[in-house]
C-alpha cells in the first residue's frame, strides 16, 4: 500500500543515515585513537632518547670523578610547593653542591644568560624554557628541602649531548657532557663541608624524594660508604651540616 511505501523508505533512509553518521564517528575515533597512539610514541622515543643520554652522562660523571670525594645521585624528585621536580643529576661534594639539568637534544641551539625562552633549530626554530631558568626552580626546590644557601653552596650546570650544536657562545656553565666532569673540578679548592658531612647531606636529599626505591637507595648508597672511607677533612672553616 502506498501508505506501508512511503513508511518503509523513511525507515530506511533514517537506517542509512544512522550507518552513515556511526561510520564516520567509527572513523573519528579510529583517527583519534592513531593520533594519540602517534603522539604516546613519540613521547616514548623522547623518553628513551632522554633515558640514553642522561646514561651517557652518568658514565661521564662516574668515570670523571673519584667516587672517594663526590657522591652522584641520578633522577631525584623533589617537592616545591604544592608541585615536585624531577633533577637530573646531583654532585655533593665538599666544594658544593652541583645540580645538573641533562638535555638530550640533535639540535642546533641559541639563548643567552638573560633569555626566558631559548631556540632549538630543527627542521625549524622552535622555542623552549630557558633550560637556566629551569635549573635554578631545581635548585630552589633543593635548597628549600636541605636548608642550604644556594647562593653559597650550590653550582647550576646545564648540559647538553655532543650532537647539540651551540649558536652562541654559551655562559660558562652550560657546556656539552664532555666538560661537565672538568667544570666540577675547576672548583676544587674552596670548600663548602666536611668530607664526614656528605653522606648526611645525600641521605637528606634521598629522604625528600618519594619515588627512591631500596634497590636505588642501595645503589647511592654504595657511593654514600665510599665517601665515608674518605679521611681528608677540609679546613674548620668549612660548614658542619646538622
Amino acid at each position: 500500500m502506498p501508505g506501508d511505501s512511503a513508511s518503509l523508505f523513511v525507515t530506511c533512509f533514517c537506517v542509512a543515515i544512522a550507518v552513515f553518521f556511526a561510520a564516520c564517528l567509527l572513523r573519528l575515533s579510529g583517527k583519534g585513537r592513531a593520533e594519540t597512539a602517534s603522539r604516546r610514541l613519540a613521547w616514548l622515543k623522547n623518553k628513551e632518547i632522554g633515558d640514553k643520554g642522561e646514561f651517557r652522562l652518568w658514565v661521564i660523571l662516574e668515570n670523571g670523578l673519584n667516587k672517594m670525594a663526590f657522591i652522584i645521585l641520578h633522577d631525584i624528585h623533589l617537592p616545591i610547593g604544592d608541585k615536585t621536580t624531577q633533577i637530573d643529576f646531583i654532585v655533593v661534594s665538599c666544594w658544593g653542591i652541583f645540580v645538573i639539568e641533562a638535555k638530550t637534544w640533535n639540535a642546533s641551539i641559541y639563548g643567552e644568560a638573560t633569555d626566558s625562552e631559548w631556540i632549538a633549530y630543527y627542521d625549524r626554530a622552535k622555542p623552549f624554557p630557558s633550560p637556566l631558568l629551569q635549573n635554578d626552580w631545581h635548585i630552589q626546590a633543593l635548597s628549600s628541602c636541605i636548608g642550604l644557601d644556594p647562593k653559597q653552596y650550590m653550582k647550576s650546570i646545564v648540559a647538553f649531548a655532543a650532537e647539540t650544536v651551540f649558536r652562541m657562545d654559551p655562559p660558562e656553565n652550560v657546556m656539552h657532557f664532555r666538560d661537565v666532569p672538568g667544570y666540577i673540578l675547576s672548583h676544587l679548592g674552596d670548600f663548602c663541608f666536611r668530607a664526614d658531612d656528605l653522606p648526611r647531606i645525600a641521605d637528606t636529599i634521598l629522604d625528600w624524594d618519594p619515588t627512591i626505591t631500596p634497590e636505588t637507595r642501595d645503589e647511592h648508597t654504595t657511593n654514600i660508604l665510599l665517601a665515608r672511607l674518605m679521611r681528608y677533612y677540609p679546613p674548620t672553616h668549612a660548614r658542619t651540616y646538622p
